[in-house]
């Protein structure tokens, strides 16, 4: 599902998660390519390692205290959540009640949220569960699930790791730990975000950060042609 916005306005989005979120400051990322496709987005985030949705909609946790006062504050047109990257298939429940109560929040202040779909780590790295085919399965139906309960559109960014860790292994998406991004990784997942917001297809881009000309074309191909 994609938005498919008009580039006559400045759309205010923001980026709610952890590391998988700030690794490679994804939402800088996300502005550039925008940027270069003559939509004009203002980006803010509320991020912190490992957490999960609930804690950013809990007002007595630090970072659901900040991101109470930015909607306060600010007027938000969306917001990708991104849960705890195990959450999902481990405890579905905490990440549909988590992802509920965001909502609750981001409604009040006029912005839509958007599901922003994670991936399987890579192959024999920490925290994997079953194999990388298995988890970004796994992964894919918990967000699609909690999609269509809640009415939510789905950047489906797991779905595209795993088509082109698989076909195209000579890009890197993974950083060292096998389980955050790499640089490769965030452009890819920035793409899967433009796509779903603004359907429109990426192959002009020019920003490419320090990924190949290459890299970035072959990943431009994929995630649109995926979504």
């Amino acid at each position: 599902m994609t938005l498919k916005l008009e580039k006559n306005r400045t759309y205010s989005v923001l980026f709610i998660g952890n590391s998988y979120t700030y690794y490679n400051s994804l939402w800088d990322v996300f502005q550039q390519l925008s940027g270069d496709a003559g939509y004009s987005f203002s980006v803010d985030q509320v991020t912190s390692g490992g957490y999960y949705l609930d804690q950013f909609a809990d007002l007595k946790d630090p970072y659901g205290e900040l991101l109470e006062t930015k909607l306060a504050q600010i007027k938000y047109d969306y917001a990708f959540l991104q849960e705890q990257s195990r959450s999902p298939i481990l405890s579905y429940d905490r990440f549909k009640a988590g992802a509920a109560a965001l909502c609750k929040k981001l409604a009040s202040n006029g912005a839509q949220a958007i599901l922003y779909e994670t991936w399987g780590r890579r192959t024999g790295a920490d925290g994997l569960i079953g194999t990388n085919e298995s988890m970004s399965r796994a992964l894919a139906e918990a967000y699609e699930r909690l999609g269509r309960e809640l009415g939510l559109p789905v950047s489906p960014v797991g779905r595209v790791f795993y088509e082109i860790y698989t076909k195209h292994p000579e890009i890197e998406l993974y950083n060292e730990d096998g389980s955050h991004p790499s640089a490769a990784g965030t452009y890819a997942a920035a793409l899967c975000h433009f796509v779903t917001l603004t359907g429109e297809n990426p192959a002009g881009l020019a920003y490419r950060g320090a990924l190949r000309e290459s890299e970035a074309a072959v990943l431009k191909e994929m995630v649109y042609g995926l979504l």
